[in-house]
């Protein structure tokens, strides 16, 4: 398992690292590409509610994404959470087919 945070538990990595593949997942699969400085806002109640519901250190207060072409396969994540922390992540497909990311 990745963990993104060290510092976090098991279940907070778990919990974040399945947030970033679903929206990595939502945007590839809506084809979410950025068009001039338009960004892809999410439905933050419902990531906090799918991801984040016993975990209050991690809800978020703002996410977005967007790929960075028509029909791509690699995009970026940005969240902002309840603590003022404000991640960056660029994702991509793999030759198998499966998300990986890193820190933007």
């Amino acid at each position: 398992m990745d963990r993104p945070y060290p510092n976090m538990s098991d279940a907070e990595n778990i919990a974040h690292n399945a947030l970033i593949e679903y929206i990595a997942n939502q945007c590839i699969n809506n084809n979410q590409y950025r068009v001039g400085n338009e960004f892809h806002y999410l439905d933050v109640p419902n990531l906090n509610r799918m991801f984040f519901r016993a975990m209050p250190c991690l809800r978020l207060m703002e996410a977005y994404c967007f790929l960075d072409e028509n029909g791509g396969n690699e995009g970026m994540i940005r969240l902002i959470l309840k603590d003022g922390c404000n991640p960056k992540y660029s994702f991509w497909v793999n030759e198998k087919g499966d998300i990986e990311y890193c820190h933007a």
